[in-house]
């Protein structure tokens, strides 16, 4: 072979050899790419010793627990925090009764008025467990060392007004003094008030869901 022959050749090989890298960058571009291995755990998982096994495991993260929303209620007689019941100072005007001795969960019922609404807002009460620190819905066969009464501040009715206040007062104060208890109340305007500021922030963010069932494969009657 000439020279010239030989150069050609070595062009030739030289262009598919290029051609064939091309293509092979080409077809891994066009794959989807895979997660990069992580010698650390993701940040959402938090990373643990136990003691009872070497090294390292997961722990998934959990949200955080809440403080009690009554001061005086922080520990039961088992010295652990307690539990956060249903009502929230932040949707509902709270005003905690402080009675002169725990009273029984059978006591407290009996005293609880016949209506557990004011107006169109809910009422409802709630006794610290004198053992477990829990707030909790009024139970017979349990203590309570502190109490608190609540109304919600709006509702899709609307805020709570003056009324309703008034009456809300009238209610927990006749409850005080059937459970010998001491017991403040807030201002009433500036209540009334937050629940007006209230309501307008869930009308600004009110939101409906509507879904429809069907039937998979008899009708339903």
């Amino acid at each position: 072979m000439t020279e010239l022959q030989i150069g050609l050749a070595g062009i030739g090989a030289a262009i598919v050899l290029a051609v064939l890298a091309y293509n092979q960058w080409v077809t891994r571009r066009s794959q989807p790419r895979r997660p990069h291995h992580q010698a650390t755990a993701p940040d959402d998982v938090v990373q643990a010793t136990d003691p009872a096994q070497p090294g390292p495991h997961r722990l998934e993260p959990v949200l955080g627990d809440f403080e009690p929303i009554s001061p005086l209620c922080h520990h039961g007689a088992s010295g652990l925090p307690g539990a956060r019941g249903q009502l929230d100072p932040l949707i509902d005007v709270l005003v905690t009764l402080t009675p002169d001795q725990p009273v029984s969960g059978e006591i407290v019922l009996a005293a609880m008025p016949p209506s557990r609404r004011i107006g169109t807002k809910p009422f409802a009460v709630e006794g610290c467990q004198l053992d477990s620190g829990n707030w909790e819905v009024p139970r017979p066969g349990q203590l309570y060392h502190v109490l608190q009464a609540g109304i919600q501040l709006a509702s899709r009715s609307g805020a709570l007004n003056q009324i309703e206040f008034s009456d809300f007062v009238s209610k927990t104060q006749a409850l005080a003094d059937l459970l010998s208890a001491h017991v403040d109340f807030p201002d009433m305007m500036a209540e009334v008030a937050r629940a007006r500021e209230l309501d307008q922030f869930a009308s600004a963010h009110d939101a409906q869901i509507a879904f429809k069932l069907r039937a998979l494969r008899a009708a339903w009657s």
